[in-house]
């Protein structure tokens, strides 16, 4: 056989080697670009959701104790649990599981405060003392623990 031919036959299995491998790096490298944007978008998704929830646990709480007892101030009770309801279902839809149950420790405490109550406690300037119900303490609790926890967790951080 000539010498051509030989070469030729020899190196015609290399190249099918070097081209599958190119196009299996090619392809990997493909997925993991497409993942990396994927991911960017869901933690946008996950940090817009903590914010949110955030943003209306405090609305809540202004909301939540101020002193009036007109039927005007249950309606604007009742919107601002509504809304802190919309913002936990999101957070729970975002995840992971240990801000979701954050989230769902914020909203049960929520819905304690704005159920009525036989025995009214009395509050001096909006500051919860030690007679008040606990669900102030684990609102106020939970809501600094979703700070700490989804700033951890977009951060990179392990969770506690």
């Amino acid at each position: 056989m000539e010498s051509e031919v030989v070469a030729a036959l020899i190196g015609a299995p290399a190249v099918l080697i070097t081209g599958a491998a190119a196009w299996a790096a090619g392809r990997v490298q493909g997925r993991n670009t497409y993942r990396g944007s994927v991911d960017a978008v869901r933690r946008a998704a996950q940090r817009d959701a903590y914010a949110d929830l955030y943003r209306t646990a405090q609305s809540f709480i202004t909301v939540a104790r101020s002193h009036r007892t007109d039927t005007s101030h249950r309606d604007a009770k009742r919107a601002a649990l509504n809304t802190l309801e919309l913002a936990v279902g999101r957070v729970s839809l975002e995840g992971p599981d240990h801000l979701a149950d954050i989230a769902a420790r914020i909203a049960a405490a929520a819905r304690a405060l704005t159920a009525p109550s036989p025995f009214p406690v009395p509050m001096i300037a909006g500051v919860p003392g030690p007679g008040e119900p606990w669900h102030w303490h684990a609102l106020a609790n939970a809501v600094d623990e979703l700070l700490l926890e989804g700033r951890r967790y977009l951060n990179g951080g392990p969770p506690r």
